[in-house]
């Protein structure tokens, strides 16, 4: 004859999780009367995202050259990479030259090339020795 085990009594998840929830702690064993004290969930608090930097501002540089004769201008410098094909001017009415580009505040060589001809800006307020043994044009840009 085969015996069988007694049945243990098994709670729902939910009767578990019921019975977790609202546990219960008694201040004392001595103070039985003392009123109890239900010990509290932990609050997460939200935490405002950190601030993002902000994008660094740019200022409008803007580039002329008077070269009536020119069939096509350029300006290259540190802003570009010293690349001639990346800031083309356009030729106004009056034979000037024109272009703008939006950079960031600092100070910047560069120099025109007008023709495939590279020259410095005899309009600039800076020129400075570069190591080709001619100048190279400075434009400081102030925020």
């Amino acid at each position: 004859m085969s015996k069988l085990a007694p049945k243990k009594s098994v709670k729902s998840p939910a009767a578990k999780a019921a019975s977790e929830k609202s546990e219960v702690v008694q201040a004392s064993p001595v103070a039985k009367s003392a009123a109890p004290v239900v010990t509290p969930k932990p609050v997460l608090a939200a935490i405002a995202p950190a601030p993002t930097a902000a994008a660094p501002k740019t200022v409008k540089a803007v580039f002329t050259l008077k070269a009536p004769a020119a069939k096509q201008v350029q300006v290259c410098g540190e802003f570009n990479g010293w690349q001639p094909g990346a800031a083309p001017l356009t030729r106004q009415a009056d034979g000037t030259w024109e272009t703008s580009i939006a950079l960031r505040p600092g100070r910047y060589q560069y120099k025109f090339v007008v023709d495939g001809n590279w020259i410095h800006d005899l309009n600039a307020k800076i020129n400075v020795p570069n190591e080709h043994h001619s100048l190279n044009s400075v434009i400081e840009v102030l925020a």
